[in-house]
């Protein structure tokens, strides 16, 4: 029998958010385990990642075999599952058509290993991820110890297919979430310490990685940033929290920020009816517009391309919650997606929270944000590729199992 893990290359390439499910009272290995995966929102997974919960007593590595053929599919436990008191939960990659239905058998994977394209250099929280679409780097910018930067934040990016390096000059490019108080210096997690950071996952599949605690000088906030990237997928997820512990007065509140020198020629958004939209990022009267009539800060997704050479990098915006710890709003003021000009004709965006005015933050404010930052290779058809990822990260595959 040939085990495979059934990576499939130029794939849609989809992330499950909630596929977990516990086998409660399942002490005996004998008896055979059953997994029925479907597909209910009618997009076609060419890959999802899936975590599913199974019994204990099982190996490192096990595999699904479909019920009527021959395939196979390795999984791997891992080690820091979303729900570790939920028995032992392993990742699988499988390829669903629309509205399909496939069911698996349990079985012993005794000696097999996996490898993949997902490889990680580097030591402590200076690090290199890489896959076969990018390269993304860890490290303090352009390793300048004076930038008051800590390694663990995104500070660049090198794009394989189209060999282009997204970068910053001296400050991370993903300059987010960022913050500042009516008096004190602008920050960002970026200038986080690594005390409290660690590696929460690391296999062929998966590498995960986390911050937290809080900046120096902004002690009222406590953070925690999450990265995840997967083998073959070509974006990375992150996630970040923002929790006020004592009441602050804040002039600056701002998240999912990319900040990066002259690389792209526009940035891409939906309008109202969904159509995309293109802004050169260089017509100083088209970016004028931008300042007086900006973008909504709760857009489904936006990002910069490249017209030229065919490239982009894309914000899909999964979770957008100001929800405060009570379950009341957060507070907000004049809310926006931003479009900046930077030095030496950088350009970035962010989405504004705070808009440059002393507002009052009390304790128990929370700013909650999910995003997908997917890299585009090839512009052909681009309101497709973004609307099908979204779609699929926001309706995962549903996985049911039985004992029998």
């Amino acid at each position: 029998m040939t085990y495979t893990s059934r990576f499939h290359r130029n794939a849609t390439l989809l992330y499950t958010l909630g596929a977990l499910l516990l086998l409660f009272g399942c002490t005996s290995n004998s008896k055979k385990t059953k997994v029925t995966i479907e597909e209910k929102a009618g997009a076609p997974r060419a890959l999802e990642y899936v975590e599913v919960a199974l019994p204990e007593g099982l190996e490192s590595v096990v595999a699904l075999r479909e019920i009527g053929s021959n395939t196979t599919i390795l999984g791997i436990r891992l080690q820091n599952p979303a729900q570790a008191n939920e028995g032992n939960h392993y990742l699988f990659p499988l390829s669903m058509d629309a509205y399909e239905k496939k069911a698996f058998t349990v079985e012993a994977a005794e000696g097999e290993t996996i490898t993949s394209d997902l490889s990680i250099a580097g030591q402590g929280m200076a690090l290199l991820v890489e896959n076969e679409h990018f390269k993304a780097d860890f490290n303090v910018p352009r390793n300048n110890p004076e930038s008051g930067l800590f390694p663990g934040q995104l500070s660049a990016m090198f794009l394989k297919k189209k060999q282009i390096l997204l970068e910053r000059d001296e400050n991370d490019m993903h300059w987010s979430p960022n913050f500042q108080k009516t008096t004190g210096h602008y920050k960002t997690i970026g200038h986080l310490d690594n005390e409290h950071a660690q590696i929460l996952e690391k296999n062929a599949y998966r590498f995960s990685t986390e911050k937290k605690g809080h900046v120096a000088e902004y002690e009222e906030i406590d953070l925690t940033g999450q990265y995840t990237f997967y083998a073959q997928l070509p974006y990375f997820l992150y996630t970040s929290t923002m929790e006020v512990n004592t009441d602050v007065a804040l002039r600056l509140l701002r998240n999912d920020e990319m900040t990066m020198n002259k690389t792209f020629t526009h940035v891409i958004y939906p309008d109202e009816t969904g159509t995309e939209k293109y802004i050169p990022l260089y017509d100083e009267k088209q970016m004028d517009s931008l300042t007086k009539s900006p973008l909504k800060d709760n857009l489904d997704w936006m990002g910069f391309v490249d017209k030229e050479r065919g490239f982009g990098l894309i914000s899909i915006r999964l979770v957008y919650d100001n929800s405060n710890l009570d379950g009341g709003p957060s507070p907000l003021f004049d809310p926006q997606t931003k479009i900046s000009l930077g030095a030496n004709e950088g350009r970035y965006w962010n989405r504004v929270l705070i808009n440059d005015s002393i507002t009052q933050v009390p304790k128990k404010s929370r700013y909650h944000e999910l995003n997908a930052y997917l890299t585009i290779d090839d512009l052909k058809g681009i309101k497709g590729q973004i609307e099908t990822y979204r779609k699929s990260l926001q309706h995962p595959l549903e996985v049911s199992i039985e004992i029998e």
